[in-house]
């Protein structure tokens, strides 16, 4: 009777494993399949921006990089949302331990795009308008490429 009762228990551990990798496995499917990932270059200048999101509630969470390749990266945080029919507008906070962007630590990019290109514009300020910038916003293939770009930063 003890041997059955242990089979019996060893076989629904069996299951129990089973059901949770199961489980795991289909949590770890979806979630990756959630995410996806987008890039900019910031024009006129060398920087690009590569950022993964996952869409919450009609908006969506963004946070990924902010390259001059040979000069810095930043990681980034931000949003996504509708701002008006057609459009977006992104907001994302980057930090900052270089001496371009003015020394400054933090600096905000926002920009408003459109929802059928994802491009637009942009513009950025640094040390609550210690440094400002801006420009276009144009989506390019990710992942961003490693090479080194001559030409101007945007924190420069």
């Amino acid at each position: 009777m003890k041997k059955l009762k242990f089979i019996k228990e060893e076989k629904m551990k069996t299951k129990a494993c089973l059901i949770m990798i199961l489980l795991i496995g289909l949590f770890l499917m979806t979630a990756s399949a959630q995410a996806q990932t987008v890039c900019w270059k910031l024009d006129p200048y060398i920087d690009k921006i590569e950022v993964g999101y996952e869409s919450h509630s009609g908006h969506y969470l963004v946070n990924g990089k902010w390259v001059a390749s040979g000069l810095y990266f930043l990681p980034v945080v931000g949003s996504l949302s509708s701002n008006a029919p057609g459009n977006f507008n992104m907001g994302l906070h980057a930090t900052n331990d270089t001496t371009y962007f003015g020394g400054y630590d933090n600096c905000v990019l926002d920009a408003e795009l459109s929802s059928t290109t994802l491009n637009g514009t942009w513009k950025i300020d640094c040390g609550g308008g210690g440094l400002t910038n801006s420009g276009t916003l144009t989506k390019i293939t990710c992942p961003i490429a490693a090479s080194e770009e001559s030409g101007t930063a945007a924190g420069e």
